[in-house]
């Protein structure tokens, strides 16, 4: 903004019209700055801060709270694995999930399948058969997918982040840690799904781990480049 601008702004603020409400917004202007310290002599500043992590997960369980809907955190979590980060795509993926669980108030991981092509269901039970070394059903499951119209670059950011709790989970073990403390420690709390996973644990190794996550930041950059067509690239991958 010029001096000019600024001048007249203060100079509003300084007798504002008694019957109107101006609200200002920027996300550049910091709690610290001389404007805001200016602006904060005449009118209320409130700080947002755009959240992140557990606080993230946090938002997304108490948007669906306002929806009137019910949540917990490892749906959320799943809903910023497959949505993204982004408050507005976040909004109207919450908004679909809501729409379809109907008159339940209780979100549970089946209603996913309004965000996600070919049924979140299916996105897990890939990441079961490459846990449990399944090559046949893995690329069943994968094809299932991408012709559901699921992005490849989703699928391979699904299988490292199950790479990487995987690979925590065996340092966590590797510690003192029992598989089923693990399994909580790492958010996950359903029996079904610890049992999954503590299978999945006792069938892989640590190195086998490291060398998988790698391979999968490999075929990212492939990925990414196009030198090599994408379903040749996550069959390949799939069947290592």
């Amino acid at each position: 903004h010029t001096f000019g601008d600024w001048k007249e702004l203060l100079g509003y603020l300084e007798d504002p019209n008694p019957f109107s409400c101006l609200l200002l917004t920027s996300s550049e202007v910091k709690r610290n700055d001389s404007s805001c310290k200016v602006i904060s002599r005449h009118a209320p500043v409130i700080e947002r801060r755009r959240p992140y992590g557990a606080g993230l997960a946090r938002w997304v369980v108490n948007r669906f709270a306002f929806l009137g809907m019910e949540a917990d955190e490892d749906i959320a979590r799943t809903m910023i694995d497959i949505a993204g980060t982004g408050l507005m795509e976040l909004t109207s993926e919450i908004e679909k999930v809501s729409l379809y669980a109907g008159d339940r108030k209780v979100i549970q991981q089946s209603d996913l399948k309004a965000t996600v092509p070919g049924g979140v269901e299916n996105i897990f039970s890939l990441l079961d058969s490459v846990g449990e070394r399944d090559s046949s059903s893995s690329l069943h499951l994968l094809r299932v997918l991408t012709d559901s119209g699921i992005r490849p670059e989703f699928i391979l950011h699904m299988i490292a982040r199950h790479y990487r709790q995987l690979l925590r989970g065996k340092v966590m073990v590797s510690g003192g840690m029992t598989p089923q403390a693990a399994a909580k420690k790492l958010g996950i709390r359903f029996a079904g799904l610890q049992k999954k996973f503590t299978t999945q644990l006792g069938m892989v190794q640590m190195s086998e781990l490291e060398r998988g996550i790698r391979e999968l930041s490999r075929c990212d950059l492939k990925l990414t480049t196009g030198s090599i067509p994408e379903d040749i690239l996550l069959d390949s991958l799939l069947v290592q």
